[in-house]
C-alpha cells in the first residue's frame, strides 16, 4: 500500500493504491420483481433486459429495450483574455486557470479536473484570426487535466502580456432509465454541468431504475458508470440511537432541558464552510440550526474551528484558544485532511486532542471524513463502487472506540452512494474534495443520530 501527499490549497488529502479493494454489489430497487438488469452493449449503448417490476399497485411487465446515450457535451470558448503565470502550471494550484473550467465559472474558484477537451486550446496575440498562434511547449505549457497554462520565459509571448483563447470545455450528465405502468421503459437525459448534475425530473407515474454517469471523459458505457436505484443508507435503531445518546449525555440532557449549550465544530476548510452555498448551509450551521428546530426551548451557541488548510498537526497547539477556551458542551472533529498523516500519527493527535476536550469537561464526536476524487481513493472516474479503504479512516474508528467517543461514520454514507443511486462524485462541488450542499448534510444526517 502507497501513500502520496497532494496539497489542495487548504486541504490535504492522500491518495492511496488499495490491494483487493472491494466492488460493492449493484442492488436493484425493491419493487423491481424479475429481471430488468441493465448492461453495456457497446460504445455510448446500454441494454436493459426484460422483467416484472411492481407499479401503481400492480405487477407490470417491462419489454428488453436498448437506448443510446448522448455523448458529453462541450463549450467553444473564443477570444478569452488572460495573462499567463510564470509558473509551471501544475495541479490545481500552479499557473493560470482558464476562467469556464473552474467551479463557480468565470476564474472562480478551484479548477475542475478533466473539464478541458484535450487538444482544443489555442492561445494567439489577438482576437479573432489574425496576430501570431502561439505554439505550446515553446511559447507556453498547459497541464490538461488541471486545466492550467503557463509562460514560457524563452517564448514569444511576453511578461504580463495578454493573450487570447480558444477552447473547448466539458460539461457532466446524470441520465436515467425509467419505467412506466404501461410497460415502456425510457431514457431521460439530465441536464449537462460543470459540476454537481443531478438526476433528472422524471414524470410523476414512473419510477427511476438507475442513473448513467456521463462524465467529461465518457466516450464508451461500461459497467462502473450503471447505478441502480438500490435501498436508501440503513439508520441506526432505536438500541443504537440509545446507546449513541449515552455517549453525549450531558449534552443532551441540557438540549432537552431547555439550557444554553456551546458546541465546537474543530476541522478544516469543510467544517469551514468549503463551497457550501449559502454558507449556512454548511455542515456546522445546518447541524446547530437542526438542534434548535428539535430542542426550540434551548440555546444553542455554535463556535466553528475550522480553518482551511489545517490539520491536528497544525492545530494541536492552539486547540486550548480555538476549542477548550469556549467551554463547549461537545466538540465535533472532523480533518479529512488528516488522511495525509500515517495512522499512528492520527491516533497519538487524536487522543491527544480528545483527552483535553475531555478533561476540559466536553463531549466529543469524532467524524469519518467524506470522499474525495476518485484517484485520491484509489479508484476510477468509470467505478466508483469502492468500499473506503483509506487507513485514516480506520484510525479514526479506532480512536472512537478506545476512548469511548461518539462516531459520526460519515465515509459510510459516502461509500452507500453508489448503491443508491449516486456517483458520489457528483456530490464533490470542486470536483476534488469539497462537498456541495447534499455532501454537507450528510454529515448533519451521521450527527442527529446523536440527539
Amino acid at each position: 500500500m502507497t501513500h502520496t501527499a497532494f496539497i489542495l490549497g487548504m486541504v490535504i488529502c492522500v491518495a492511496t493504491q488499495q490491494a483487493g479493494n472491494d466492488r460493492v454489489v449493484p442492488v436493484y430497487p425493491d419493487w423491481v420483481l424479475e429481471g430488468l438488469t441493465m448492461e453495456p452493449s457497446g460504445g455510448m449503448t446500454v441494454k436493459l433486459n426484460a422483467g416484472v417490476a411492481r407499479l401503481g399497485g400492480r405487477d407490470v411487465a417491462i419489454a428488453a429495450a436498448q437506448f443510446e446515450l448522448a455523448p458529453p457535451t462541450s463549450v467553444r470558448v473564443h477570444d478569452e483574455q488572460l495573462v499567463l503565470s510564470e509558473e509551471k502550471p501544475s495541479g490545481w494550484a500552479h499557473g493560470t486557470s482558464l476562467k469556464q473550467c473552474t467551479c463557480f465559472g468565470n476564474g472562480h474558484g478551484t479548477p475542475l479536473p478533466g473539464c478541458l477537451k484535450p487538444g482544443s486550446l489555442r492561445v494567439k496575440s489577438a482576437a479573432g484570426e489574425e496576430g501570431q498562434v502561439f505554439e505550446e511547449g515553446k511559447d507556453y505549457l498547459v497541464d490538461w487535466n488541471w486545466d492550467k497554462l503557463g509562460r514560457v520565459a524563452e517564448g514569444a509571448i511576453k511578461r504580463n502580456q495578454t493573450v487570447f483563447v480558444d477552447y473547448e470545455y466539458r460539461r457532466v450528465r446524470l441520465d436515467s432509465i425509467i419505467v412506466k405502468p404501461n410497460g415502456s421503459a425510457a431514457l431521460v437525459a439530465g441536464e449537462s454541468k460543470p459540476t454537481c448534475p443531478l438526476p433528472p425530473p422524471i414524470d410523476a407515474d414512473a419510477a427511476r431504475l438507475a442513473n448513467i454517469l456521463v462524465w467529461f471523459d465518457t466516450q464508451e458505457i461500461v459497467q462502473g458508470l450503471l447505478f441502480p436505484c438500490g435501498p436508501v443508507f440503513p439508520e441506526p435503531d432505536r438500541a443504537e440511537r440509545e446507546r449513541r445518546q449515552q455517549l453525549v449525555s450531558r449534552t443532551l440532557a441540557k438540549l432537552q432541558a431547555g439550557q444554553e449549550v456551546t458546541i465546537v465544530t474543530w476541522g478544516d476548510s469543510v467544517t469551514a464552510g468549503g463551497d457550501a452555498q449559502p454558507p449556512e448551509r454548511a455542515f456546522p450551521y445546518a447541524f446547530a440550526n437542526e438542534l434548535r428546530v428539535k430542542y426550540p426551548q434551548a440555546k444553542v451557541n455554535l463556535v466553528n474551528a475550522g480553518i482551511g488548510g489545517s490539520s491536528t498537526n497544525s492545530r494541536l497547539a492552539g486547540l486550548e484558544q480555538d476549542v477548550i477556551a469556549h467551554k463547549p458542551d461537545l466538540v465535533t472533529i472532523e480533518f479529512v485532511n488528516d488522511c495525509g498523516l500515517s495512522p499512528e500519527k492520527l491516533q497519538q493527535n487524536w487522543h491527544e486532542a480528545i483527552g483535553k476536550i475531555s478533561a476540559a469537561g466536553g463531549e466529543v464526536i469524532v467524524i469519518t471524513p467524506h470522499w474525495t476524487m476518485p484517484p485520491w481513493m484509489g479508484m476510477s472516474y468509470a467505478d466508483q463502487w469502492g468500499r473506503d479503504r483509506r487507513p485514516a479512516v480506520e484510525a479514526m474508528r479506532k480512536v472512537a472506540a478506545d476512548l469511548s467517543v461518539g462516531l459520526a461514520a460519515t465515509s459510510r454514507r459516502w461509500e452507500h452512494l453508489a448503491p443508491e443511486g449516486l456517483p458520489y462524485v457528483t456530490l464533490l462541488w470542486n470536483g476534488i474534495n469539497h462537498p456541495d450542499n447534499r455532501g454537507h448534510w450528510l454529515f448533519v444526517q451521521d450527527l442527529m443520530t446523536y440527539f
